[in-house]
């Protein structure tokens, strides 16, 4: 065995001269372990996302880069300390920051793109739901018209699927709703409309205290909740049948804000 391994020793003396180790140490470091990260990045199928950088999860895979570039910095420098040689220090030093420079840029480019690209998709997927507003209107003659409110779709597109809720807070439409308390519209059109509730609970001592909550499904197939405070939520298709489900909705019956509502 000592034999064989001299004979290697021999061979790679003749090959890379005196300094055999150090030259192999740097094939290690510059080759077959980015090799090897790579080949791992490929047959896991994340050399795609690293090169186009569209998850958060890259800025990991950079900051892994960084830090191995510096160990062999340190590696490539270290033996021209120990020899004194100033210019070759100064020169491999000056390479290897270069390379850190260099994966540092990549770094920070990567992560503005990422930032603003998250922006925009943002954008564009809020941008249809947020045009979407209603509010009570009108509380003047409950007794002949009931609580009037308005809709206004901003947008140019219809919307969807959408169920009003006359409450007092947000928890009670978790809590199941008369029939009297849900307005429904299979389709909202961009533009602006009335409705009403005649909830025989509403009365001129209460009529300030109640709210609106309303859920509706965009046309990209996202399901948003804008609660009685006004704000707005992206939500799951789940979610959106779970709030239907304790609001003890019925998808079959056509709610006009009254009781008795008919089918659809």
């Amino acid at each position: 065995m000592e034999k064989y391994w001299n004979e290697i020793k021999d061979k790679l003396k003749a090959k890379f001269g005196s300094s055999w180790r150090w030259n192999i140490l740097l094939i290690i470091l510059l080759y077959i372990i980015p090799g090897g990260a790579a080949t791992y990045l490929y047959f896991n199928h994340k050399l795609k996302m690293l090169i186009l950088g569209n998850t958060n999860q890259i800025n990991n895979y950079i900051a892994a880069i960084i830090v191995y570039f510096i160990i062999v910095s340190l590696v490539i420098t270290f033996p021209f300390f120990k020899k004194g040689k100033l210019s070759d220090l100064i020169d491999k030093y000056l390479q290897s920051l270069a390379i850190f420079f260099t994966v540092l840029t990549l770094y920070s480019t990567n992560n503005y793109n990422l930032t603003v690209q998250r922006e925009k998709d943002r954008d564009k997927k809020w941008n249809q739901a947020k045009k979407e507003v209603a509010w009570v209107s009108d509380t003047r003659n409950i007794e002949k018209k009931g609580i009037i409110f308005e809709n206004l779709n901003n947008s140019n597109l219809p919307l969807y699927d959408a169920y009003f809720f006359l409450v007092k807070n947000d928890n009670e439409v978790r809590q199941g709703l008369q029939d009297a308390q849900v307005r429904r519209y299979v389709v909202l059109a961009p533009a602006k409309s009335k409705g009403s509730f005649a909830y025989d609970k509403v009365n001129e001592g209460n009529k300030y205290q109640w709210k609106l909550a309303y859920i509706f499904k965009d046309v990209n197939g996202e399901y948003w909740q804008r609660k009685t405070n006004g704000e707005l939520n992206n939500i799951s298709r789940r979610e959106y049948n779970d709030i239907l489900r304790d609001a003890k909705i019925d998808k079959s019956l056509d709610y006009t804000g009254e009781s008795n509502p008919g089918k659809i």
